[in-house]
C-alpha cells in the first residue's frame, strides 16, 4: 500500500518539476516584455489551423507587418505561448486579429 503511495508521490514530484522547468522561462519571458520597446504593427492575416485531426485543436497563426526605422518588417509572433484550442476558443482568437487590426510588437 505505502509503495503504490510513494511511487505516486515521485510520479507527482517529477511531473511537477517538469513543468516548472517548462513555465518558468515562459513565465519570466512574459514579465521582461514590460520592459521591451514597442511598435504599433498592421495584421495582414489570421486563420485558425487545424492540428490534431483525431481531436478538433487547432492553433491560431496570425501574420501583421511592422515598421522600424523607416524599414518594413513582418512578423508571426503574438504570444509566447501557442496554445491548442477548440472551435469556440479559435473563433475568439481569430476575432482578435482581424485584417488591418492594430498589434502591439514588442522589439
Amino acid at each position: 500500500m505505502f509503495n503504490k503511495s510513494r511511487v505516486f508521490f515521485v510520479v507527482m514530484l517529477l511531473t511537477s518539476l517538469a513543468w516548472s522547468a517548462y513555465l518558468v522561462p515562459v513565465v519570466s519571458e512574459g514579465l521582461t516584455t514590460k520592459s521591451w520597446p514597442m511598435v504599433e504593427g498592421t495584421v495582414i492575416s489570421s486563420n485558425g489551423l487545424r492540428i490534431q485531426h483525431n481531436q478538433e485543436r487547432y492553433i491560431i497563426e496570425v501574420e501583421y507587418s511592422y515598421m522600424v526605422d523607416e524599414k518594413l518588417f513582418f512578423g508571426n509572433r503574438v504570444s509566447n505561448v501557442n496554445s491548442m484550442l477548440d472551435r469556440a476558443e479559435r473563433d475568439l482568437q481569430i476575432n482578435k486579429y482581424q485584417t488591418r487590426d492594430k498589434v502591439n510588437v514588442f522589439l
